[in-house]
């Protein structure tokens, strides 16, 4: 009854301790073997590039406006905020996202899977000198193991989209034994 009572009180502190937010890059929890990206062309920036800093070029979208990033990640997480730069230099034929959908633990998710799903958040990108910041949480994203972001079209209804840099920031979630 003593050990009991004394890991209930641990897991009651711990709880009530402060969460520390950062990307989740780099807290190293994002499995990029596991993760990709859909209707991306495949000769311009990749995820993994676009995850790491504002790239010098562009992921841009292949055959029409929409991207479909898919993350998996290696723990639990809590995800609050995504946040989209968009290039400076505009790809031709390319805008920067528009309408933003995001689902949760919908691992194998596709596009064909779009419709049929209720997404976790639709939200409207606004910009502000380049860089878009999307809030979202609550219970739907408190305890994810993967995360897929729909990117449905652009603001100037261009034939593609075009993303500089794309983050997840969040924090992981503690395990108890």
């Amino acid at each position: 009854m003593r050990q009991h009572q004394k890991l209930k009180g641990m897991q009651s502190s711990t709880a009530a301790t402060v969460r520390e937010e950062s990307c989740l890059k780099n807290q190293d929890v994002i499995d990029l073997r596991q993760s990709a990206v859909l209707n991306a062309d495949s000769e311009k920036s990749s995820l993994g590039d676009i995850l790491d800093s504002v790239c010098p070029e562009p992921m841009v979208s292949d055959t029409d406006e929409q991207l479909l990033l898919r993350f998996n990640f290696r723990s639990n997480v809590g995800v609050t905020q995504l946040t989209i730069h968009a290039p400076e230099n505009m790809p031709e034929d390319a805008s920067a996202p528009k309408t933003v959908k995001v689902f949760c633990d919908q691992t194998n998710m596709d596009f064909t899977d779009v419709d049929d799903l209720v997404p976790a958040s639709v939200q409207e990108v606004e910009f502000v000198d380049g860089i878009a910041t999307l809030r979202v949480g609550g219970p739907k994203f408190s305890r994810i193991s993967s995360l897929q972001v729909l990117i449905e079209d652009n603001v100037d209804e261009t034939d593609l989209t075009a993303i500089n840099h794309f983050s997840v920031v969040g924090h992981v979630n503690p395990t108890y034994c």
